[in-house]
């Protein structure tokens, strides 16, 4: 069974698994983080696996891990001001970017206890655009958002398939 939602710009694909499955339905995150994953999200009894494809056709996953974690939403927005106008303020020819060594993050934003890393988890060092940090930074702010201590909070990691990802976490250092 698959259920097809669409987020911005990218479809939201969401499979869920029959017990004759094979294949492990939450893939484990090629980075690590100071905290681990909670449990794959369940649907009528089975777990599924949330995967954004976009024009490029590179699946990607979304894992929201536990709201204590998560930095306020309304920080998450302000970093996404901030990049959206970091890139319309640049010159076209030299786009924004972030550079990450090989299996290393950068961070990207470090504000009122809301912290975005971009993180390379290749063999490479890595320049990213920044419109592709902040397509990351949105789609957490849209999909893992939650209440926690009469807060809206938003937190988590968007993997993508070709070892890159963006992680948005609570930090007390910000």
């Amino acid at each position: 069974m698959r259920f097809l939602l669409f987020t911005s710009s990218l479809a939201l694909v969401a499979t869920v698994a029959s017990q004759a499955d094979s294949v492990r339905i939450c893939p484990p995150l090629t980075f690590h983080l100071p905290y681990p994953p909670l449990p794959c999200p369940v649907v009528n009894g089975k777990p599924i696996q949330l995967a954004i494809q976009g024009p490029d056709n590179n699946k990607h996953t979304v894992n929201c891990w536990g709201k204590a974690l998560h930095p306020e939403l309304r920080y998450v927005k302000d970093a996404i001001a901030l990049f959206r106008s970091a890139i319309d303020n640049v010159n076209h020819n030299f786009p924004a970017a972030i550079r990450a060594e090989k299996h290393s993050c950068t961070e990207t934003y470090c504000v009122h206890k809301t912290s975005v890393r971009f993180c390379n988890d290749g063999d490479q060092p890595r320049t990213m655009p920044l419109q592709n940090i902040m397509d990351s930074t949105i789609t957490i702010s849209k999909d893992c958002v939650s209440d926690y201590e009469g807060k809206k909070v938003a937190g988590g990691v968007v993997d993508h398939s070709d070892k890159w990802s963006v992680v948005v976490q609570k930090d007390d250092k910000c």
